[in-house]
């Protein structure tokens, strides 16, 4: 079952019909879904060449920044790479994933069981119980381990959190953060280029999100994806169903698809496996796991948006 507020709000998007634009409001509810996943932009002189930019070319060589695209552990493990991917999360009002990241690699070096107390009741508060200011997103079974560690904290304490937390970076974020504006300029030894999305605003409308060149918004294809699934269960002819899930697949499952999504091996495989002889039911497993991503990343920084 769909999350009600989540869901709510991904069905409005597809229950507009084009001919109804023109209605008061309506035009209005269609580009909240647009407004989902629009990621901040700098304008025009703000911040550039300030702290708190991307990084800075003076002091990142094209050489250290092609490093930091051979893993994710060796972006970390740069202070450069470190600073610059924290910078981007800021750009992507997700920065809360790396501060708990950080917060757990230093909880880990405390050298004596008095501190690690004060530590771990700040990072749980901060970070790990319910409505905590920098909440990050952890699974039921992942969030209560935690909790119920908290009565006598060890080093290992939020090592499970910890994991989930860098996971969900590693295959979200990081990918973005490698195909940024800003990383691609260093990459080229220019100056960091601003980011290429501006702070959402009221004034926002679908027109501009929908003119935006290809990987502007950076995930848009997750909600692409899951309207496409959605439009797909509704054919009822065998003869559109074969093309239809053709047209899914290559534009969003395959390998180097146009607009690939990041979903698991095994899932992706069986997809494959069985697009010969689509049914209705066969990007299920593929859309449930975007959904998820959605409403755990993409979702909780649209609210914090003011969305």
């Amino acid at each position: 079952m769909w999350d009600k507020p989540y869901y709510k709000l991904m069905k409005s998007a597809i229950k507009e019909e084009p001919h109804k634009a023109s209605k008061p409001g309506a035009k209005q509810k269609r580009n909240r879904l647009s407004l989902l996943l629009q990621k901040p932009e700098f304008h025009e002189g703000d911040h550039l060449g300030k702290p708190g930019n991307l990084t800075k070319a003076a002091s990142v060589s094209p050489e250290e920044a092609v490093k930091w695209g051979e893993s994710f552990d060796k972006l970390l493990s740069e202070k450069a790479g470190l600073d610059a991917f924290t910078k981007f999360l800021k750009t992507e009002f997700s920065e809360e994933n790396i501060e708990f990241w950080i917060a757990c690699e230093d909880y880990k070096k405390s050298k004596s069981a008095h501190e690690l107390l004060p530590k771990a009741k700040t990072i749980f508060e901060t970070f790990i119980q319910k409505d905590a200011p920098k909440e990050v997103n952890l699974d039921f079974h992942t969030r209560e381990v935690t909790s119920q560690s908290m009565r006598q904290p060890l080093r290992s304490t939020f090592d499970a959190a910890q994991s989930t937390v860098y996971r969900l970076m590693e295959q979200d974020s990081y990918p973005r953060f490698l195909s940024s504006a800003p990383y691609r300029s260093l990459l080229q030894g220019r100056p960091a280029a601003r980011a290429p999305l501006r702070r959402r605003s009221r004034s926002f409308t679908v027109s501009d999100f929908q003119g935006a060149r290809p990987g502007l918004t950076a995930c848009e294809e997750n909600v692409e994806f899951w309207l496409a699934c959605e439009d797909f269960k509704k054919t009822k002819s065998s003869t559109k169903i074969a093309l239809k899930a053709q047209k899914i697949y290559s534009d969003f499952i395959q390998a180097d698809a146009p607009k690939e999504i990041n979903i698991d091996f095994h899932t992706k495989n069986d997809i494959s496996q069985n697009i010969s002889e689509p049914t209705l039911s066969c990007f299920d497993a593929a859309q449930s796991s975007i959904y998820c991503l959605m409403a755990k990343d993409s979702f909780p920084r649209f609210l914090r948006t003011g969305g």
